[in-house]
């Protein structure tokens, strides 16, 4: 008999649940479309993220507009608009229609409703103020019964951060919380229950409501990560959020960032590469000592160089210096380290002239007893040498270079491949303010720099790392390159004999076998490329680097077997960028490593360089890099075109590469955003950059307007 009984109340139960269900759901498809949105506020944008909300929630006739166009999101709801939308819900889903008469005041008839119903327990008196976000909740939960609003999310008591059980809205706001009405502002749950509650937010909680099947889904565990400045986090009770925040933890990850005048601030940690362009770091600064104070503004860095008064006007001979820099962070900083720096270039330094180095701007190289970062340069890679760069044009001669680096940077700074990295500063000399100055890296063999394997001391192995620049101003060792003699025509037509170069070998070599060896190398590479692009002549190398025939059938391939023609791509189009008039004759770098597990096996284009000579004439209407110099050109300055991109250009499968590379990085996050980037410090260090010539700011503005017209021409040449 007993068992019996238990069968029949089980089976009682469950047929209770079953006609609560269906209750439940008959009440709920009740709220259907009244009558259509059709766009009907002007003051709901598409792209607001309500505009589905109040679309749906006022064609079901749940809310109202303020006006027949207007709805007003962001008007803050009042108490008596909330117990109308309790009132409304309340009666669509009992009995699938509204229909409340309005009389004096308009909100009295709600009120009875609400009160006649149980939405209310008593009269309020306070109907037209802003209701808060904890008594919307206890009104609008008394709308529809439990069982309309099921639980869907796993929400354990004090997982709410804000709301403590003896709240008297606690179990309104666990329901919708539970229900999916409700999911809080951030990942911590926070409820804010003393806050207003906008229309916007009030229609997508109706919705919520009406139908199920727009109930959020989420959890939370009743803990909270929490993050402090120093860069911990850890794990807390959501209850105590308000406390732990108090004691300065923060919900997301932060950073103190510091600027020049010693102020600091704590922000998002995802904002640092925006506050660093803004002059904020993570860390405080040194500061710029009271005796360089009046010469500049000191926005950028201070490179001050001592050498106790002794002039520095050779290009030979260094003299012994101390080295200290200013306003940067403490972990950039340097003091008296010590040194040799002397005067570097040919003509950026008046060819060794002395009293023009005495009365002009000139270059210098600093280097160093022991290696040593500066200004944390390539990822902090400390070396001996560096390079300041300025030339006859001063600043805005360093600005171009600045920004031909940093687009090298984003072009060819991967994998291995190699350009240097820079960073503009007030640079004083024994005291004495000389400008603002471009600190690059040197242009040499190193294993943070052009990586390549240098023969140890008194090694005479060939098979070694080489690095090679042409070179108008060659030092032994150098060899020259006659380009085969060659007489070829270019991409827009025009036909000449290439004029020979000479090429420096800028690597430690011990032998002249080592020199024989690279130059036979170098010139063997050409050969192959002209061979195969200009007379459809297949060659490779033997195993002791012949030139011999080959099983080739097209020039693509044969000439990658020799070249990396990545490398040749990505220089290729920064050079057509820039416009270098220096791009076949002088400061033009290349590499190749014959050691075991050389990351350089073929010849590879490195390292770009001296960008002075740059962005003049039209910025658009023809390729540069590609072609020859003019006539005019040539009569004053010699022929400096590059026999190697003019041939390779005219290759359609390398002019397909070089395509499909611009597409990659000749958009908004290549080189538009470089461009971005080197006018936004030019804003930021106008002032230091006008210091010696007022005209500098705008004259580097100038520039970049010319290269981002120069890039937008090469975008309808190379879209693919």
């Amino acid at each position: 008999m007993k068992k019996t009984l238990t069968v029949i109340l089980a089976v009682f139960l469950l047929a209770a649940l079953l006609a609560s269900t269906a209750l439940a759901d008959a009440g709920l498809q009740n709220f259907t479309e009244k009558t259509p949105y059709n766009g009907r506020f002007t003051d709901v944008p598409q792209t607001a993220w309500y505009y589905e909300n109040v679309a749906k929630a006022t064609s079901f006739g749940l809310i109202h507009g303020m006006t027949k166009t207007t709805f007003v999101p962001t008007g803050k709801l009042t108490v008596a608009e909330c117990i109308t939308l309790a009132a409304r819900m309340h009666s669509i889903y009992q009995t699938g229609s509204e229909s409340f008469e309005q009389g004096s005041p308009w909100y009295q008839v709600y009120v009875d409703y609400a009160l006649a119903n149980g939405i209310l327990d008593q009269a309020r008196t306070d109907y037209n103020t802003p209701i808060t976000r904890a008594l919307f909740s206890v009104i609008l939960s008394k709308a529809l019964p439990p069982e309309a609003l099921e639980a869907i999310n796993d929400v354990p008591e004090d997982a709410i951060p804000d709301v403590d059980a003896a709240d008297s809205f606690h179990d309104a706001v666990y329901q919708f919380y539970r229900a999916g009405i409700l999911a809080g502002y951030d990942a911590t749950g926070e409820f804010k229950p003393n806050q207003s509650i906008l229309r916007s937010e009030a229609a997508t909680i109706l919705i919520r409501m009406a139908k199920p099947e727009a109930r959020q889904t989420m959890t939370l565990t009743g803990t909270i990560t929490l993050y402090s400045p120093d860069g911990t986090s850890q794990d807390f009770p959501a209850r105590h959020l308000a406390a732990l925040e108090a004691q300065g933890w923060y919900r997301y990850p932060v950073i103190r960032v510091y600027s020049a005048t010693g102020s600091s601030v704590i922000q998002l940690k995802n904002l640092e590469e925006v506050l660093a362009r803004g002059g904020w770091y993570t860390e405080p600064f040194a500061p710029v000592p009271s005796q360089f104070k009046g010469s500049t503004s000191t926005s950028i860095p201070v490179l001050s160089i001592d050498t106790g008064g002794t002039e520095v006007l050779s290009r030979e001979n260094y003299v012994n210096c101390k080295v200290s820099a200013y306003n940067v962070p403490n972990s950039q900083a340097i003091s008296n380290v010590s040194g040799g720096v002397r005067v570097r270039g040919n003509s950026a330094s008046y060819y060794g002239n002395v009293s023009m180095i005495r009365t002009h701007q000139v270059p210098y190289r600093i280097k160093f007893d022991s290696k040593v970062n500066l200004l944390g340069l390539n990822d902090g890679a400390k070396c001996k040498s560096w390079v300041l760069m300025i030339n006859n044009g001063g600043t805005v001669d360093s600005l171009k270079n600045g920004i031909a680096l940093r687009m090298g940077r984003m072009i060819v700074d991967r994998d291995g491949y190699y350009c240097s990295d820079g960073q503009y500063v007030n640079l004083f000399l024994n005291g004495k303010y000389m400008g603002v100055y471009l600190l690059c890296e040197q242009q040499q063999v190193n294993k943070n720099r052009v990586n390549v394997a240098e023969p140890e001391d008194g090694n005479t192995d060939v098979r070694v790392g080489y690095l090679v620049e042409i070179d108008n101003y060659s030092e032994e060792p150098c060899f020259r390159m006659n380009y085969e003699g060659a007489r070829v025509t270019d991409i827009t037509g025009n036909t000449r004999t290439f004029r020979g170069n000479d090429y420096s070998v800028k690597s430690d070599t011990f032998s002249q076998a080592q020199v024989d060896f690279i130059a036979k190398y170098i010139r063997g590479v050409f050969r192959i490329l002209y061979e195969a692009c200009e007379k459809g002549n297949y060659l490779t190398f033997d195993a002791n680097y012949n030139v011999v025939p080959s099983s080739f059938t097209n020039a693509k391939d044969c000439v990658s077997a020799v070249a990396d023609v990545r490398s040749m791509v990505d220089l290729y189009i920064l050079y057509e960028i820039m416009c270098d008039f220096d791009c076949g004759e002088g400061s033009f770098y290349m590499c190749v490593d014959f050691s075991e597990g050389s990351k350089f096996p073929k010849l590879t284009f490195t390292a770009p360089w001296d960008f002075e000579w740059t962005c003049s004439g039209s910025a658009t209407g023809s390729f540069f890099a590609s072609a020859f110099r003019s006539s005019s050109f040539i009569s004053s300055y010699g022929d400096r075109s590059n026999p190697w991109f003019i041939i390779l250009y005219k290759q359609s499968w390398f002019r397909e590469i070089v395509k499909i590379r611009w597409a990659e990085i000749g958009g908004p996050n290549g080189v538009a955003k470089c461009i971005a980037e080197e006018n936004a410090l030019i804003d930021q260090f106008a002032r230091d950059m006008n210091r010696k010539d007022s005209y500098t700011a705008d004259a580097a503005r100038a520039n970049l307007r010319w290269i981002q017209n120069r890039a937008n021409w090469l975008d309808t040449m190379w879209r693919l």
